[in-house]
């Protein structure tokens, strides 16, 4: 039933849209000319987002991925100073389009998702929360990195990591305290619209060029000869282009004494298969950091199942989704699953060993 909804809500998505949007003008009298300076278009083009959300979470069937996506929706309204009751409205309106277009045997499943959601917007809580946590051990260093990182301070941020490395923080807390703990931090906050799009990119940039100079320290540190004799294999899906997550991930697998190679963002399905087969991968560490890029690890996943060369390979993946349902990984037919760099070292030794 659920691949039968996906494929009507993509399939009529314009059609869809629009009789929601125009059921909440009838709904909400004055909604038309409050919106009329936005412009009719991007008012469908938020409402398709919804749908074409509420498609990817029905096809990987994880009711967590809409609710984060419809409450991220609420934070982003409360953000600009809209009323939060437009969103409430404009998904009670889906669900009755949607209830009376695809047809009354997919109401129970249509329910099942945008009820939690409605749910969610109506008694929404308050909550704040940061990824830089005040009993890290490098609780300071973290928060001085993202001050500097932030108001584009790239000099004092890099000074500020190589004074740490000449005071014997080791790489790998700089990887987990400091690098993993501000990028998080940093994507929450865009996430939420307290920083541009711009400023993200330029914090991830000014990130990648640090790392760039510790590798010496990465490659001449000991490693654990026990684990040479694995390949592993990092990837980001086709269409994927945040790769500074996954990079840290091969890092750290690095100095943990794996054979790591990189491929890096965007790589499509057969190139990661080829790969695997001409490194005699062990495993591919794979990463999806966008809801529409789950279905590409999937497919990734059920190509390497079928195929005689690489069946055998162990296949872990992570990503903001597979974060917001930790159960998601089994229902693409992963091997595993790690949520950050210190839990992919021990799935992956699992995994292997």
């Amino acid at each position: 039933m659920s691949g039968e909804l996906c494929a009507f809500i993509n399939k009529n998505c314009d059609m869809l849209a629009e009789k929601i949007l125009y059921l909440q003008y009838s709904r909400q009298p004055g909604l038309a000319e409050r919106y009329a300076a936005r412009d009719v278009n991007l008012c469908m083009r938020d409402i398709k987002y919804h749908l074409s959300y509420l498609s990817e979470a029905l096809n990987v069937g994880s009711v967590s991925l809409f609710l984060d996506y419809i409450s991220w929706a609420g934070s982003l309204l409360d953000n600009l100073k809209l009323p939060p009751e437009d969103l409430i409205i404009n998904i009670e309106c889906m669900k009755e389009v949607l209830a009376k277009e695809s047809g009354r045997g997919s109401e129970a499943l249509l329910l099942s998702y945008l009820d939690p959601a409605l749910a969610g917007l109506k008694y929404k809580k308050e909550v704040h929360f940061s990824f830089i946590k005040k009993d890290s051990p490098y609780f300071e260093l973290a928060s001085k990195y993202l001050t500097f990182l932030v108001n584009a301070d790239r000099v004092s941020a890099n000074k500020l990591i190589l004074e740490a490395i000449e005071g014997k923080v080791s790489v790998k807390d700089l990887y987990l305290h400091v690098f993993q703990a501000t990028q998080r931090e940093i994507g929450r906050m865009w996430h939420e619209n307290k920083i541009s799009v711009a400023c993200e990119h330029f914090c991830t940039a000014a990130t990648q060029q640090i790392i760039a100079r510790l590798y010496p320290h990465i490659f001449s540190a000991p490693k654990n000869n026990e684990n040479k004799k694995f390949n592993v294999v990092a990837a980001c899906v086709a269409n994927e282009l945040h790769e500074i997550g996954l990079r840290m991930i091969a890092d750290f697998l690095e100095i943990e004494g794996y054979n790591t190679y990189f491929l890096g963002a965007n790589v499509p399905k057969d190139s990661i298969v080829k790969t695997l087969c001409e490194r005699n991968a062990h495993m591919l560490a794979l990463s999806a950091t966008m809801t529409f890029h789950v279905k590409y690890a999937a497919d990734i996943i059920k190509e390497i199942k079928n195929s005689p060369q690489c069946s055998n390979v162990k296949v872990i993946v992570g990503g903001y989704p597979f974060n917001v349902d930790d159960g998601l990984w089994k229902n693409i037919m992963a091997d595993g699953y790690a949520a950050d760099m210190a839990a992919v070292t021990q799935e992956t030794a699992r995994l292997l060993q």
